[in-house]
């Protein structure tokens, strides 16, 4: 199994959860397994299960891999999504937040109103503090 075809996967079983809203001010990342368990999650929840489960299913057999968590902006507000970079420097986002038609995941030029603001890099274990996302070169 690719990095990709991994990343693809991992957006695609996390389809299987409901988008759950949190209130404002209420903002509380959930751990996969509370994802899990609750069988829901907002868009940063989405976003840390699919992180995740990419790693379980590619990491090792990929270790030139890195995983973003991604926060920024759509035109109707804040939102986060995945950005991978694979072994060969290729940059794939995905948006593994529940909605209509198939799950994307593509090169940075489809998210067109997708505006990233900051990141979190995943390392296995934790998330790395907050950075400014850059497109890795």
């Amino acid at each position: 199994m690719t990095a990709l075809d991994a990343l693809r996967r991992a957006v695609d079983e996390c389809q299987r959860f409901r988008y759950r809203a949190e209130p404002p001010g209420q903002d509380r990342w959930q751990t996969p397994a509370e994802t899990e368990a609750l069988g829901e999650g907002d868009c940063e929840d989405m976003a840390v299960w699919t992180i995740a489960r990419v790693w379980d299913l590619a990491a090792e057999a990929h270790p030139g891999i890195t995983l973003d968590l991604v926060a920024g902006a759509l035109p109707q507000g804040g939102h986060a999504w995945v950005a991978m970079t694979d072994a060969d420097g290729r940059v794939w986002w995905a948006d593994p937040t529940p909605g209509p038609g198939d799950p994307p995941v593509h090169t940075r030029s489809w998210f067109r109103s997708y505006t990233p603001e900051y990141a979190y890099r995943y390392d296995g274990t934790t998330f790395s503090m907050k950075f400014a996302y850059e497109e890795p070169r």
